[in-house]
């Protein structure tokens, strides 16, 4: 089996009261090849205090590469960005300020990215609160089973591959950034680091893997996520109209997305595979989806879908039956929206059901 260098990078903002444990987490991994990089983006709570009494009274100094805070708030690419200027690992491992990594998590991520030959590995992760309680044994809103079904599983290692499949099935395959871990080359389209003007750094990474070599799913959880006080990806969904002001939401945030990543596909500045008209007349589909959304969502004008048909309709990387389904959509935009609320609320009554109670 390979032994890479493997980078944890751990961007801390407002979480000083999570530094013991989240690193704690990094420094207690079993694999023996690893460093730690670390960065508070200019906190006002005493982070990168914690963090340098943390680093001082650790037996395992050695690992650390502790990133100076600079003068100004900077965000989360660009901080993470700071942080990949000063490593040296191959394989880069994204843990979250305020989450706990397990300490089988490099050592099977490792293994697992290298016997499928993948770029990036997602995993589930057992969800704890702001007092690291655990309060469910999965991070997912949906079955792992019904939601990456589409992949092909592999029983003995309990994933799901996603790699020389239909880019449909690869651009509608996500995984939650707490989770990731990829190998560094995907950034070698950008000279090492982000694209610091992205909405999203984690779809960007798999967005990447997807069109490469591929990702693979863990349903195995390897590491703790803590819902905090302040954790935003925490939605209102108790009402049909917040639900429909969050798709709203969803939907600007993707469309941001698929354009950037359309950017890239049509770039000449990015290794692609040799796809790439392909990739971008998917992207421009989805894109044509998200818009039809936002119009069937805000209820506005009817005509406006038949021009989003059509649309659809000469997209050469759409089969009949997609083509099909839209047209159905479009044309009821009033009954794809109830089906959307009714999967909303099976999201609701799945992370009801796998929620901890105090006797369990």
């Amino acid at each position: 089996m390979t032994n890479p260098k493997v980078t944890i990078l751990v961007p801390f903002y407002k979480q000083a009261e999570y530094v013991q444990s989240t690193l704690d987490g990094c420094v207690n991994q079993e694999y023996d090849n690893f460093e730690i990089v670390v960065r508070d983006d200019f906190s006002n709570d005493g982070t990168a205090e914690k963090i340098l009494e943390y680093i001082e009274k650790s037996d395992k100094k050695h690992l650390f590469t502790y990133v100076d805070i600079g003068d100004n708030n900077l965000g989360l690419t660009k901080s993470i960005n700071r942080l990949l200027k000063s490593t040296k690992g191959e394989i880069i491992v994204l843990n979250g300020g305020d989450d706990i990594s397990f300490p089988e998590r490099i050592n099977k991520a490792v293994e697992l990215i290298y016997k499928y030959n993948v770029d990036l590995i997602g995993s589930d992760a057992i969800t704890i609160n702001h007092e690291g309680k655990i309060i469910r044994n999965t991070s997912l809103i949906a079955d792992a089973h019904t939601a990456y079904g589409k992949g092909q599983y592999y029983p003995e290692d309990n994933i799901y591959l996603f790699k020389n499949l239909d880019y449909h099935t690869m651009f509608n395959n996500s995984y939650g950034g707490y989770s990731l871990v990829f190998k560094r080359n995907l950034l070698d389209v950008n000279n090492g680091i982000l694209p610091e003007n992205l909405y999203n750094e984690d779809y960007f990474l798999i967005f990447m893997a997807h069109i490469n070599n591929g990702t693979l799913f863990s349903i195995a959880p390897l590491l703790y996520r803590r819902i905090g006080k302040f954790n935003l990806s925490q939605s209102d969904n108790s009402t049909r109209e917040k639900v429909i002001a969050n798709f709203l939401y969803q939907i600007e945030y993707h469309l941001g997305t698929l354009n950037e990543e359309l950017k890239i596909a049509e770039s000449g500045d990015y290794i692609l595979s040799k796809d790439k008209d392909k990739i971008a007349n998917v992207l421009k589909g989805y894109i044509t989806i998200k818009n039809f959304e936002k119009n069937a969502y805000t209820k506005r004008k009817y005509t406006k879908n038949l021009g989003y048909i059509k649309e659809f309709f000469v997209n050469s990387q759409f089969k009949l039956d997609h083509k099909l389904l839209f047209f159905l959509s479009a044309l009821f935009p009033g009954l794809y929206t109830e089906y959307r609320l009714r999967r909303v609320r099976n999201w609701q009554k799945y992370v009801k059901k796998t929620k901890k109670t105090e006797d369990s």
